[in-house]
């Protein structure tokens, strides 16, 4: 009887709290062959609201899927997965065009010297409505700009705010092919809608008594010549009618196209200004930045799978003159914002920087990054500054209250995780990195910079690279507590350069 009695009272406090529940969303489907509510998933998201759920089935996505001014709540988020039921990696965000193999032709001319036995293929390129300006590739400029670099910018004409993107990959099923490089005396920029330049686009390029004749796995574009002066002779350049609207491709004697696609998405998934969203499950491969967060709040994360991103530039000017500024040259997935957590993804097979997170540094921000692999990543096409750009794991910036805890990250040869800070965002307080695994990180496993107040490096597991840890100038409080380092170069290096205000760090690690 008081069995029943207590069974009776549970089940009667189940239908209270079922019936005071707050009452969810919709689930709003998304299916490419038409059995759901819409065909892609941008206009899905559009319709969402708090509580909703964006459902996106089985399938491949060639779209940049916006997140624009979505907010849900702590209590009725909007989410925006991948089918539960499908296979997994099976719901793909794909960042390229498709080049198939009946679109490539032979190409032959006597005018250039180009024969058969020099295996160049070429295929249309639409600069109207296959990828504009800005999604061209763009990396293979040099790092000295002309000074009309300026002018290109097409929102805002104030040379502090011109920026431009370049995505910059052709690909053979599994294989990055190779943009032809320019040369240090090349770059007078051309117009501003297309993106040529006259070293790039010149008829020596595809002249095969050239030096420069495209070596195997080597690629170029040919767009329509059109120029502001502005190259080395002050003339507009007009290329000829068979290098026009074309991509040029040298493969090695005896193959031919196929499974071929090129870059043309600076972002696979792009939230902007949106609050309490996650984003869950999708693949999203071959784009400039897998996923990007900028200025949103209390974003999640979760098992996403980002591979093959990065290798293109972002173009910015300075006080002193015009410069490449490659720190963003390519990312799995960058966040900026606060209140942002990653967890259970895998980043992998990319170049620039597995993860780059940023935030306000005068404290709230918030940042979690668990239960993540991040893995060869490799170094951007042209290098970087010290730090960057040259293949790192995780990259943190003007950020504070970060946990790190229990990823895996391996073969990145410049850092594991990189940790630095402006002294005019003030000090960064509480990093805590821990128990994690870094596995042949060839610069430094991790690197902790300037103006550090408080980071934590606890149990974690180092094995192969250069140096384990690295504390840096004008930093404070720092606990090196409780890891394993094996084979290394250097277990440690504390105050590399002159330290401010004494020294009160603990160290105590496992040699």
């Amino acid at each position: 009887m008081i069995r029943t009695r207590r069974l009776v009272a549970a089940c009667c406090l189940l239908v209270g709290m079922v019936g005071c529940a707050q009452p969810q969303g919709r689930e709003i489907i998304v299916d490419p062959g038409g059995n759901g509510d819409y065909r892609s998933i941008r206009p899905a998201v559009a319709a969402a609201g708090p509580g909703d759920v964006v459902t996106v089935r089985k399938g491949i996505y060639r779209e940049t899927v916006k997140i624009t001014r979505r907010s849900g709540t702590a209590n009725r988020p909007i989410l925006v997965r991948a089918d539960p039921t499908a296979p997994v990696g099976s719901v793909i965000i794909d960042g390229t065009r498709p080049a198939p193999a009946d679109r490539w032709k032979r190409f032959i001319s006597e005018r250039y010297g180009v024969r058969e036995e020099h295996n160049v293929w070429w295929t249309p390129h639409d600069p109207g409505t296959d990828c504009t300006g800005d999604e061209l590739a763009q990396s293979a400029w040099p790092y000295n700009l002309h000074k009309g670099y300026y002018l290109w910018d097409g929102v805002d004409n104030r040379p502090e705010a011109a920026g431009r993107w370049g995505t910059c990959a052709l690909f053979r099923g599994k294989r990055r092919l190779q943009i032809v490089p320019t040369h240090a005396k090349a770059g007078k920029m051309s117009d501003r809608r297309h993106a040529d330049s006259e070293e790039t686009q010149s008829e020596e390029y595809i002249t095969a008594a050239h030096e420069k004749f495209l070596k195997p796995g080597q690629w170029i574009w040919y767009d329509d010549g059109r120029t502001d002066g502005s190259d080395e002779d002050d003339e507009p350049v007009r290329h000829p009618a068979e290098l026009q609207h074309r991509i040029f491709v040298r493969l090695p004697a005896g193959e031919t196209p196929r499974d071929m696609s090129y870059t043309v998405r600076s972002e696979g998934i792009l939230l902007t200004d949106s609050r309490y969203v996650t984003v869950r499950g999708f693949r999203v491969r071959r784009a400039q930045t897998g996923v990007r967060a900028a200025e949103c709040r209390n974003i999640r994360l979760q098992n996403l799978i980002v591979e093959e991103f990065g290798g293109g530039r972002k173009f910015r000017p300075t006080i002193a003159g015009p410069k490449i500024h490659i720190y963003e040259g390519g990312s799995g997935i960058s966040a900026r914002g606060t209140g942002c957590e990653i967890t259970g993804c895998l980043i992998q097979n990319g170049l620039g920087s597995g993860m780059s997170v940023g935030g306000r540094g005068r404290g709230g921000d918030e940042v979690r990054i668990l239960y993540c692999t991040v893995r060869d990543i490799g170094p951007h096409p042209w290098g970087g500054g010290w730090a960057h750009g040259r293949g790192k794991g995780v990259g943190l910036g003007n950020i504070d209250n970060v946990l790190i805890a229990r990823n895996v990250i391996r073969n990145c040869p410049s850092n594991g995780c990189w940790l630095d800070n402006d002294p005019n965002s003030g000090q960064i307080n509480s990093v805590r990195i821990i128990e994690n695994r870094f596995e042949n990180c060839g610069g430094r496993a991790i690197f902790s910079e300037l103006w550090i107040d408080g980071i934590l490096v606890a149990y974690n597991v180092v094995d192969g690279g250069g140096t384990g840890f690295r504390v840096g100038p004008v930093s404070r409080r720092s606990r090196i507590l409780g890891n394993l380092f094996h084979d290394l170069r250097v277990g440690g290096e504390l105050g590399v350069y002159n330290r401010t205000g004494g020294r009160d760090d603990t160290i105590e690690y496992f040699a």
